[in-house]
């Protein structure tokens, strides 16, 4: 993923989705996501996520969560929800610091 993910041409820039545990997120967690634990997806993504056009780049640890929340959103209708991977290599390709909470 590069950078031009977040330099789209769209009029809305990506929102990125951290779909880790609470515990992961304070640790530590790219600067500017929004946080919503995987086990928590189904039931709070209406709410933190209301528009279904909205392109999302979602993370976790090393991809494999964050590939099940992508298939989940794609069911839910969210039609531009794209598999980040892992926060780490993430952060790094998008020039963004990571934050603890």
């Amino acid at each position: 993923m590069s950078n031009s993910a977040l330099d789209r041409t769209d009029a809305r820039p990506p929102v990125l989705l951290d779909v880790r545990s609470s515990a992961e997120f304070a640790v530590g967690h790219i600067d500017g996501a929004l946080h919503l634990p995987l086990d928590q997806l189904q039931q709070g993504a209406r709410q933190l996520l209301p528009d279904h056009g909205q392109p999302l780049i979602v993370y976790c640890a090393s991809g494999a969560r964050s590939a099940f929340a992508c298939a989940v959103l794609g069911q839910m209708g969210y039609r531009q929800a794209m598999n980040g991977g892992g926060m780490t290599l993430l952060a790094m390709s998008l020039e963004r610091p990571l934050r603890s909470a």
